[in-house]
């Protein structure tokens, strides 16, 4: 007597979840039905009596059950970039002046936040949502010392996520160096060693890149400087020719970068000495003063 009250409960809510597959064309047939029934609703009710088993309250139930489902299965589709692959040499500190060009380098679908109290608080976000960045690199020009103003990138954990290793579990942060963001990320920061199992890039490919866009971006600011005369007389005596100083300052640029480049490289600088001589040298660039003497040459 038992086990048929057992198939006639599992009959009338089987039938249920039939008929609302039906209203929300889910394309269930009978046996998908009694699938899911017995999946997920069968052993909330076995044992009760039929007569305390109400329509409206199945209803309802099976409406939740298949409401949470939806989104569950909505949330495993999302596409994310592991911010765990990002190489390690793309996240170094930097200057106000290389946020565009670094944050261009990430993938559209890496999850990124940037907070920066009083310019910018994006929340977590897409790459592919984030708003123009100008109004907040412009925002640090007026800044006293601001070549001196470095800002960190962070790997983090997605609030309430857990460090799984999967894609969408993860976000960059992007923040002042010391303010309370950078400060108090606390155990959700993945550590750097973890993270690097998963890079999928060189450090040397990286920062390769990473150089060749800073030099690229140097020598494009010879244009914007007004400040500088458009040509200055050689004292060369087999030419009477003038030469372009944007040109000359442009090459002399190169080499100092590249000199601090290779320093950087064998290990004579650290990545932030290597950060606050590069400020130095372009700010000076962009004053129209002499680089030669900015960096001491190699002894060989």
């Amino acid at each position: 007597m038992k086990k048929n009250n057992s198939i006639k409960i599992f009959n009338i809510l089987a039938k249920r979840a039939y008929k609302i597959s039906k209203r929300n064309k889910l394309g269930w047939k009978w046996r998908d039905a009694q699938k899911w029934t017995s999946a997920n609703l069968f052993q909330r009710y076995k044992g009760k009596p039929v007569s305390s088993i109400k329509a409206t309250e199945v209803n309802a139930l099976i409406k939740s059950i298949l409401d949470t489902q939806a989104t569950d299965a909505t949330k495993s589709k999302e596409v994310c970039f592991n911010a765990l692959s990002i190489p390690l040499s793309l996240l170094e500190p930097i200057n106000f002046w290389q946020i565009g060009d670094v944050i261009s380098q990430f993938d559209n679908n890496l999850k990124i936040a940037i907070e920066i109290d009083g310019r910018m608080n994006t929340g977590i976000v897409k790459k592919y949502e984030l708003s123009d960045l100008k109004p907040l690199i412009d925002s640090f020009r007026p800044e006293k010392d601001a070549s001196g103003i470095f800002l960190v990138f962070k790997r983090l954990v997605v609030p309430n996520g857990k460090d799984d290793g999967k894609a969408c579990s993860y976000y960059i942060l992007l923040t002042m160096e010391g303010s309370s963001h950078d400060m108090g990320t606390g155990d959700g920061e993945v550590t750097d060693d973890r993270a690097s199992k998963k890079t999928m890039e060189t450090r040397e490919d990286a920062e390769k890149r990473i150089t060749e866009k800073e030099e690229e971006r140097a020598k494009k600011r010879v244009v914007k400087a007004q400040q500088l005369p458009s040509s200055v007389e050689t004292k060369a005596p087999s030419s009477t020719d003038k030469i372009p100083l944007e040109k000359s300052i442009a090459e002399s640029l190169t080499r100092v970068l590249e000199i601090l480049r290779l320093d950087f490289k064998e290990g004579i600088l650290t990545a932030r000495e290597y950060k606050q001589r590069q400020a130095i040298i372009l700010k000076k660039f962009e004053k129209g003063g002499q680089l030669q003497n900015l960096i001491k040459p190699k002894k060989t």
